[in-house]
């Protein structure tokens, strides 16, 4: 009977997760922060960069860092799938 209720509030806890998932605001973009930018730019005159030409250098990365990186990216990709595969399960369940 435990188990019944722990079982049941879990996935309670992930449909609340999911559906907060899908409600998510979307009026949020990049474009219009770039356009906030030019326009702001467009009033104030030129925008003059603090950073200096010389202090970016290209990093080389070795055969671990590369290693690394590449299990990061694969990482990411999974848990953007699968959190992707548990919306859209749990968008199907409330639809």
């Amino acid at each position: 009977m435990k188990r019944f209720f722990v079982d049941l509030l879990l996935v309670i806890l992930l449909v609340a997760i999911g559906s907060s998932f899908m409600e998510q605001d979307d009026s949020y973009s990049i474009e219009q922060e770039i356009i906030d930018f030019e326009n702001s730019l467009d009033k104030d005159g030129q925008y003059v960069s603090e950073n200096r030409g010389d202090a970016v250098s290209e990093v080389h990365l070795n055969k671990a860092s590369e290693l690394a990186k590449n299990s990061s990216d694969t990482i990411k990709e999974i848990v953007g799938v699968g959190v992707e595969l548990v919306a859209s399960i749990f968008k199907a369940i409330i639809e």
